[in-house]
């Protein structure tokens, strides 16, 4: 299993994941960004423009998942 980050970002601000999770692959990690982004969409506009940013641990940018606010959030 490998260890995968999830960084918090948007254009200017970036909110480090020092941890990381471990998954058996990284679509079970592109899953769980996309878990954490619907989580932060809930927040509604403070997170609007932001993504989740999965990161191996090499810091190699794997995917990036958007905050999607949905018609309640905003």
């Amino acid at each position: 299993m490998s260890r995968y980050f999830f960084h918090v970002v948007d254009g200017d601000r970036e909110y480090r994941d020092d941890n990381g999770l471990r998954f058996v692959s990284s679509q079970d990690a592109a899953a769980h960004a996309a878990k954490i982004a619907a989580e932060l969409a809930q927040d509604g506009d403070q997170y609007r423009g932001f993504a989740v940013a999965v990161t191996d641990e090499d810091d190699r940018e794997l995917k990036r998942i958007f905050v999607k606010l949905t018609d309640a959030s905003s």
